[in-house]
C-alpha cells in the first residue's frame, strides 16, 4: 500500500510541476520527522492546485481575511493533537478499517503565491512548494501557529523536515 494523494489542477500552470512527487517528499518527511514513518503508506489526503484569485476566495470564506494566502487546510482527524504526537502516542486506531487509509484532510495552494515568495526568499519554486507542503500537512495534524509557543514546535518540526528532504532553514531569511 502507498500513500494516497489526490490532485485537483485547477491553475493550468501547476501542470509543469510534478506535485504528487513534492507532496509525497513532503509528507513522507514529515511522518519520518515526527516519529510515524509506518503510517505515510496509510496517508490519504486532497490537494487543490489553484491560483491567488481562488485561494482568495477560499481565505475570505473560510477565514474571512480577504486576500490570497500560499496554503489552506482543512483537518479532517480533529483527534490529532500535535502534542501527542511528539509524546509518540499510538494513533493507529484512526486508520480506516474499510479504506485502509489514514485521511487527514484537505489542501489548496496557490501556484500565484508559492512563486512569488520563492523568489522573494532566493528559494525555487519546488523547494518552497515542499515547504509549503510540510506546514499544511502539519496543520492537518494539529500544529498551528496562533501562539508563540505553537509557533515554536511547528517551526522545529518544519525545519527538521526541511533539512530530511535537503531543503534550507526559510527561518534564517525572517
Amino acid at each position: 500500500m502507498s500513500a494516497k494523494i489526490n490532485i485537483q489542477i485547477q491553475e493550468k500552470k501547476w501542470s509543469k510541476v510534478d506535485l504528487r512527487k513534492l507532496s509525497k517528499k513532503a509528507f513522507k518527511s514529515t511522518f519520518k520527522i515526527l516519529s510515524y514513518p509506518q503510517f505515510f503508506k496509510f496517508l490519504e489526503v486532497s490537494i487543490l492546485a489553484c491560483n491567488d484569485k481562488k485561494i482568495k476566495e477560499y481565505n475570505k470564506t473560510f477565514r474571512d481575511k480577504d486576500k490570497a494566502t500560499n496554503v489552506l487546510s482543512w483537518p479532517r482527524v480533529e483527534k490529532i493533537q500535535c502534542r501527542d504526537l511528539l509524546e509518540k502516542k499510538d494513533f493507529s486506531y484512526l486508520i480506516s478499517i474499510q479504506e485502509g487509509t489514514l485521511d487527514i484532510g484537505d489542501i489548496a495552494i496557490s501556484y500565484d503565491t508559492c512563486l512569488k515568495k520563492a523568489k522573494e526568499l532566493n528559494f525555487t519554486f519546488e523547494d518552497y512548494t515542499i515547504h509549503m507542503l510540510i506546514h499544511s500537512c502539519l496543520h492537518l495534524l494539529g500544529f498551528d501557529h496562533k501562539k508563540k509557543s505553537d509557533f515554536k514546535l511547528m517551526k522545529e518540526v518544519e525545519i527538521k523536515s526541511l533539512r530530511d528532504c535537503g531543503i534550507k532553514n526559510p527561518y534564517n531569511i525572517y
